[in-house]
């Protein structure tokens, strides 16, 4: 199998959680001896520079009928053996080109959105060989769509290490961000977009007044967002930065209020840190985040109870070193290796 050529496909502008997940996979299947090429949107400078050192295909992308971003991807795929989409937009573009790729076709769904029973998104996902759900949710909502059971394959979302934050590395993004080190920090890496509801984290700190919040993101919805802290009366306790991993090292809670959620990328390299992680109880947070063990879940639209939680665990100081051990044995479940055997044992079904 490692010598058949595999094309992973991105069409994203940005470097998101979705991007993350294919850097660490070509990553790991590049160091298993897999021959590897990417093709994203040229305007994901992000995922180039992370990718340095693949066979590297970048290419223009208007919409998801772009017929000719589809034929462009359709001459980069020919030959080859095995390709990869990994989301939405670059599996309608591998299935426009489908006819002249002839190789074995793999989606990833990551996100929680509803397909339809019907129309083209069906009919996308049934011409794929196999579909990775990254979550049961996912898989759930799939079957329900109306995909075969036996097209789809659940395999989680990966994290690259699984080890508690050092002093050394608390203090350093602390240092960065410019917060006392004895500060209580509760923060979010999120996209600046309705469904994750950044407001309720906000409207939580109404209530927190010996807590600091970073909100580490991007999106064109970001000024509203700082206008809103003004609004309430919280920007000196908020910090607004670019979204960027490392933040996260500074933080003693992780919060994420999302009202629809495939997995959740930020919050599984929460865990993965030892910190604990506010949630909702909506798509596949629920088998990231175990309430009351690594962590605690909420309906959406509960600032006052984020808010309870945050204060529970600041107070309990046992509480949230139980919580931060178990965030360390649960993300085990989730290490790049073990996930990436996962990927491995599809890839020689093809």
């Amino acid at each position: 199998m490692k010598n058949r050529e595999i094309v992973l496909v991105s069409s994203q502008k940005t470097l998101r959680g979705g991007e993350f997940q294919l850097f660490l996979l070509a990553k790991g299947l590049k160091e298993r001896g897999f021959r590897l090429s990417v093709i994203y949107n040229k305007r994901n400078i992000e995922l180039a520079t992370a990718l340095c050192g693949f066979d590297l295909f970048p290419i223009s992308i208007c919409s998801e009928f772009d017929v000719l971003a589809a034929r462009r991807v359709a001459g980069i795929c020919s030959g080859k053996q095995v390709v990869i989409a990994n989301d939405s937009l670059a599996q309608s573009l591998v299935f426009l080109g489908r006819k002249r790729i002839l190789a074995s076709l793999v989606a990833i769904r990551r996100v929680g959105f509803p397909i339809g029973k019907s129309g083209f998104r069906l009919r996308k996902y049934l011409a794929f060989d196999r579909i990775i759900a990254i979550s049961d949710y996912i898989r759930r909502m799939l079957v329900k769509s109306g995909v075969p059971p036996d097209k789809i394959v659940k395999i989680y979302s990966m994290v690259g290490s699984v080890s508690p934050v050092s002093s050394l590395e608390r203090n350093t993004a602390r240092d960065r961000l410019r917060i006392p080190a004895k500060a209580f920090v509760v923060g979010t890496l999120t996209n600046f977009s309705p469904e994750k509801r950044v407001e309720d984290l906000l409207l939580a700190m109404k209530s927190l007044p010996r807590c600091l919040a970073v909100v580490s993101g991007e999106g064109r919805l970001k000024p509203r967002f700082v206008d809103y802290c003004k609004k309430i009366g919280v920007e000196s306790r908020v910090i607004f930065v670019p979204r960027d991993e490392q933040f996260l090292n500074a933080f003693d809670l992780f919060v994420y209020p999302s009202e629809m959620e495939g997995l959740g990328t930020a919050p599984l390299l929460a865990l993965s840190r030892g910190i604990p992680v506010i949630a909702t109880d909506v798509g596949g947070l629920p088998e990231i985040v175990i309430d009351g063990m690594n962590g605690f879940l909420l309906p959406v639209g509960s600032p006052d109870g984020i808010a309870e939680r945050v204060n529970d665990l600041m107070e309990n100081k046992e509480l949230y070193s139980k919580l931060s051990k178990h965030c360390i044995e649960h993300a085990q479940n989730f290490v790049q290796n073990r996930v990436l055997n996962e990927y491995e044992t599809v890839l020689n079904s093809l």
